[in-house]
């Protein structure tokens, strides 16, 4: 199911983060729909549950620990923008001319 087919503010509601050995109560929820980097309360990973959420599931979300490395869409962002940094060099195919590469 697609995030447009899904209410997003049931979230909440179907949200197991208090039962995730990570969560710490902070009157925090639902952090895979944070737009928030990362909760400042959580600090320490410990066994985590968002791919066993029913948000998670309907959603559709890749990332994980979410109250620690940020929401979703903050992770897969995050992810893009690394893949995507280039560096130019001079070719040695070709001396003189320069050519992009991936780091």
């Amino acid at each position: 199911m697609s995030e447009a087919k899904f209410d997003v503010n049931m979230a909440p509601k179907k949200c197991i983060c208090i039962s995730c050995p990570t969560f710490k109560d902070c009157g925090e929820m639902a952090f895979c729909l944070s737009k928030k980097e990362i909760s400042k309360a959580i600090k320490e990973e410990k066994n985590c549950l968002c791919p066993s959420c029913p948000v998670h599931e309907k959603m559709e979300f890749k990332q994980v620990y979410f109250c620690t490395k940020g929401g979703e869409k903050h992770q897969t962002t995050k992810t893009e923008r690394a893949h995507t940094k280039t560096e130019l060099r001079e070719s040695p195919e070709v001396p003189g001319a320069m050519k992009f590469r991936r780091k």
